[in-house]
């Protein structure tokens, strides 16, 4: 697994760290990225981008495309519904042949804390980060019942 950097770069806040795109319908990628940064604080290198109506997927992709092409390390999108119009989308960019690219849908919030805190501790290869976004996104989901009784 490779890290994005380590020792003096790290501790001095001089790691540029993988960029993470949250693409969704409607307001939801803001709404995931404020809860997280309740949780976690403010992020940096993370951008969410709604498809709002009356927006067009091609739109939608053209901004993704942008933001991928100023990264400076690779890009994990992270969208909310697999076959919706963000996370094709994000598909077409990733067919482009964009390198460095990694989307994973299925968008929730421990998904995303997951990510963000891989992040924070240096991980920067965007295949990993896609592994441990998927893992914690199935693992997030409980019946409640069966754990607390009734």
């Amino acid at each position: 697994m490779r890290r994005c950097c380590s020792g003096t770069a790290a501790a001095s806040g001089g790691c540029f760290s993988m960029t993470v795109i949250l693409v969704g319908h409607g307001s939801l990628p803001q709404g995931m990225l404020a809860a997280a940064e309740l949780i976690l604080g403010p992020q940096e290198q993370v951008h969410a981008l709604g498809l709002e109506p009356g927006d067009s997927p091609e739109v939608l992709a053209g901004r993704l495309e942008s933001l991928v092409a100023g990264a400076e390390r690779g890009v994990l999108v992270l969208a909310d519904l697999f076959g919706g119009s963000p996370a094709n989308a994000a598909a077409r960019v990733l067919m482009g042949g964009s390198r460095g690219v990694q989307v994973v849908a299925g968008l929730n919030l421990p998904m995303l804390l997951e990510v963000l805190m891989a992040r924070l501790q240096g991980v920067a290869d965007a295949a990993e980060l896609a592994r441990r976004a998927a893992e914690a996104g199935r693992d997030g989901v409980r019946d409640m019942r069966p754990i607390f009784g009734g």
